[in-house]
C-alpha cells in the first residue's frame, strides 16, 4: 500500500461502474436513431484557451462509440453537484474550489495540467468540452492553479490536499494463484475486500480519522481517500510516516508463502 498525491459494500464498486454503462449504452442506442444529435459539439479555440487544440481534437471523431458514450456520461451522469461540493467541503473557505487543481488527459493520452474552476457551473461546462478520458484531484494552492504562470515559482505552494491510498490487485501477485497483473476474478478480490477492512480499522483506531472515502480505482484496486480536515493539512513526512507505519509486508520477492514474527504495533 501507498499513499499517493473512497466505505463501499463487497463487489459494489464494479456494479456500480457497469451499471452507469449499461444505462449510458442505453441512452446511446436511443440517439442513434435520430438524424442529428441534441448535443453541443466542441468548443472552439477561443473558449478552450490554451488547452484548445487536444480538447478539439479530442472531439473530431466523436462519431465512434466511445465517444458517443463519454459525451453521453459527461452530459447526462457525471454528478457535478456532489463532485465540486466534495472538493470544496461546504466551501468554507471562498476559494477552496478555485483554488483546486484538476488534471485532464484527453483521447490520444494528452494530459492537461493546472486546471482550475471558479464555481461547479464552470467546472461542469469545461469538462463537457474536453470530456476527459481521465481526470486527476490535485492539491489546494495559495493562488488559482490556472494562473501558475503568472505567479513566481517559490511563491506557488499547496496548503492542503487529502490523504490518499492506492491498493492495486497486483500487490497481492504473490499470494494469489487465479491471476496476475492488472487481471482480477472472483476468487482474488476478496484480498481487496480484507485491504479494505484492515486499512479502514487502522485509520480510524489508530490515527482517529473519520471522514474516509474507498473507491474503485477504475483498473486493479481501490483508492482510499481521508479527508478529515487535518488529514489535508498533513506535511510529506507525516504522510510517509503514516505509509511506513501501514506497511507491513513489501511483495515482489519470489517467495509465495510470508511469515511474519513480529506483531505490527497496533
Amino acid at each position: 500500500m501507498m499513499a499517493t498525491d473512497s466505505a463501499a459494500a463487497e463487489g459494489e464498486p464494479m456494479e456500480g461502474v457497469e451499471g452507469a454503462k449499461d444505462k449510458v449504452t442505453a441512452a446511446l442506442a436511443q440517439l442513434k436513431g435520430k438524424e442529428k444529435s441534441p448535443l453541443s459539439p466542441g468548443p472552439s479555440a477561443a473558449d478552450a484557451g490554451e488547452t484548445a487544440a487536444p480538447m478539439a481534437s479530442n472531439l473530431d471523431g466523436g462519431d465512434d462509440e466511445e465517444a458517443m458514450l463519454r459525451r453521453n456520461f459527461y452530459q447526462r451522469f457525471f454528478p457535478y453537484g456532489r463532485f465540486a461540493e466534495w472538493l470544496s467541503y461546504g466551501n468554507v473557505d471562498k476559494n477552496y474550489l478555485a483554488n483546486r487543481e484538476f488534471s485532464f488527459t484527453l483521447e490520444g493520452d494528452v494530459y492537461c495540467r493546472w486546471q482550475s474552476f471558479n464555481s461547479r457551473a464552470q467546472l461542469e461546462k469545461q469538462m463537457q468540452k474536453a470530456q476527459p478520458v481521465k481526470i486527476d484531484v490535485g492539491a489546494v494552492y495559495n493562488f488559482k492553479p490556472k494562473d501558475k504562470k503568472t505567479i513566481k515559482a517559490s511563491a506557488f505552494v499547496p496548503q492542503e490536499r487529502e490523504l490518499v491510498f492506492d491498493i492495486d490487485i497486483s500487490d497481492y501477485d504473490d499470494v494469489r494463484y487465479c491471476c496476475q497483473g492488472a487481471a482480477v476474478c472472483l476468487k482474488c478480490w476478496p484480498l481487496m475486500n480484507v485491504a479494505i477492512r484492515v486499512l479502514e480499522q487502522a485509520l480510524r483506531e489508530d490515527f482517529g480519522f473519520e471522514h474516509l472515502l474507498f473507491v474503485f480505482s477504475g483498473r486493479r484496486g481501490i483508492h482510499c481517500w481521508v479527508c478529515d480536515q487535518r488529514a489535508r493539512a498533513l506535511t510529506q513526512q507525516q504522510r510517509t510516516a503514516i505509509a511506513d507505519y501501514l506497511t507491513v509486508y513489501k511483495g515482489g520477492e519470489k517467495a509465495r508463502c510470508v511469515s511474519i514474527y513480529e506483531m505490527h504495533p497496533s
